[in-house]
């Protein structure tokens, strides 16, 4: 979840620059932020991207080009690398360029959604 989450009575202060991160404040006073991707939501996402591709009737090379970039996304989420919004945006526009999101399906589609949305990138 993206944004700013209050649970509890917040009493005072202010809260600066949390654009790009998560903040909580629970009953207990404490605060959590949460930056970046979860590690486990984008791998979970990834592989619902490569069960649909498995069975979506697309070019051998297409699924292999797409699953070598979902490769780099779960490399980049573990690791810290960066660009992983980059990389859901070439594996989309793999997809896309071969016609596997208006054949495939919608179980294709909702899934690259999930995880282009996950990524921030806008689909």
């Amino acid at each position: 979840m993206d944004g700013i989450h209050f649970h509890g009575e917040v009493r005072a202060g202010t809260v600066n620059n949390a654009v790009h991160g998560d903040i909580n404040n629970n009953y207990g006073g404490h605060q959590e932020i949460h930056r970046g991707f979860d590690a486990r939501q984008v791998a979970s996402l990834v592989r619902a991207v490569r069960a649909e591709l498995d069975t979506a009737r697309l070019p051998p090379a297409t699924k292999d080009a797409v699953h070598g970039v979902l490769d780099e996304v779960d490399r980049d989420v573990v690791h810290g690398g960066g660009g992983v919004g980059a990389k859901v945006r070439r594996a989309r526009d793999l997809l896309r360029d071969a016609g596997g999101l208006a054949t495939a399906g919608a179980g294709l589609w909702t899934a690259v959604r999930a995880l282009a949305a996950a990524a921030g990138v806008p689909f």
